[in-house]
């Protein structure tokens, strides 16, 4: 009954102390970069996500930099942590670490001043010594940071959406205008 009860007061503590007793992780290593926050695993069907932060998009300022930045990592070995569940676009989110090195994929992106903490999707964990190493790049102004008026990819994301929906909406007028009213029924 005793060890019962220690077991179960530890169990307890070591959920309390933040530590993730359930993640899990694997070792493999990067075949592909998608963009700057996302990657492909050998073997693996998913894509991986990195958790917690946000490169510029490819079409953005910074965002090729931010892709050839993950891609010195290609045929690297690293250590996946998975955190959770995957998100809406089939991917895998995890934290990747460098073997050689250690350090997070998240913070060499962040320090090199590549990316954002991405606040909305980063636990508290993780936020706040990330967003230490993303004021470090912005001080030195590295990267991302040298642009006088930089958009972060979220707000750059959803003006992308405002364009590509006053594009429709401007074509459909245009095809209504011709007089064309049996393509301008279905194109609303």
């Amino acid at each position: 009954m005793r060890k019962v009860q220690i077991f179960f007061i530890s169990f307890v503590l070591l959920l309390l102390s933040g530590t993730n007793v359930f993640a899990i992780t694997r070792s493999g290593i990067i075949e592909r970069v998608i963009d700057g926050d996302t990657i492909k695993i050998v073997d693996m069907k998913e894509n991986i996500r990195l958790y917690g932060i946000d490169t510029p998009e490819k079409k953005q300022v910074g965002g090729m930099e931010a892709t050839l930045f993950v891609e010195n990592f290609l045929n690297k070995e690293v250590e996946i942590e998975f955190t959770g569940k995957g998100d809406k676009y089939g991917r895998r989110i995890a934290i990747i670490y460098d073997k050689e090195t250690g350090k997070s994929l998240q913070e060499l992106l962040l320090l090199a001043g590549h990316a954002w903490v991405y606040e909305v999707y980063c636990k508290k964990k993780y936020e706040e010594p990330w967003k230490d190493l993303e004021f470090i790049a912005m001080r030195e102004g590295k990267e991302i940071w040298k642009a006088n008026d930089i958009t972060s990819p979220w707000e750059w994301r959803k003006e992308q959406k405002k364009v590509r929906e006053q594009n429709k909406k401007r074509a459909i007028e245009n095809i209504c205008s011709r007089g064309n009213s049996f393509s301008c029924c279905f194109a609303k």
